[in-house]
């Protein structure tokens, strides 16, 4: 998603944020973005402009103010994601491609959980792990 500074602003203004340069670069960094980062891949991105501690704690912040999501790939790292509409990812174990997911079926799960046991589900994530299209066809799985 391309924003520009206005937009930037705007959306840490909302909130509650005061748009530091360094908050507005890391955030550019992640709202441009179509696959979740980790922080060396936002540091990567901003370069000098922003010391690799507080790309740790800003990107901290944003997750708890709801600006991103944190995300568990298994690889003994987390990942960051603007956040947009809900989906899920699949992510290829042997060459690493992330692909978002979207799926009304798991909707429909927590719908039936909230009918059968009363359960409101406030948030679910689904991560799912195996082989890419082309990682298949190399293996000839």
């Amino acid at each position: 998603m391309r924003m520009t500074r206005n937009d930037l602003t705007e959306l840490l203004s909302s909130k509650g944020l005061k748009p530091t340069p360094s908050r507005l670069v890391i955030l550019a960094a992640c709202a441009g973005e179509t696959i979740p980062l980790d922080v060396h891949d936002v540091a990567g991105k901003v370069g000098d402009q922003v010391h690799l501690a507080t790309v740790y704690r800003t990107l901290e912040k944003f997750v708890t103010v709801g600006l991103l999501e944190r995300i568990d790939f298994q690889e003994g790292k987390f990942r960051y994601e603007f956040v947009h509409a809900h989906h899920h990812h699949a992510v290829c174990g042997n060459c690493g491609k992330v692909e978002d997911v979207t799926d009304a079926g798991i909707e429909a799960i927590e719908s039936h959980i909230k009918k059968n046991s009363g359960f409101l589900v406030m948030k679910h994530t689904v991560e799912l792990f195996g082989l890419c299209r082309n990682c298949q066809q190399r293996t000839h799985i």
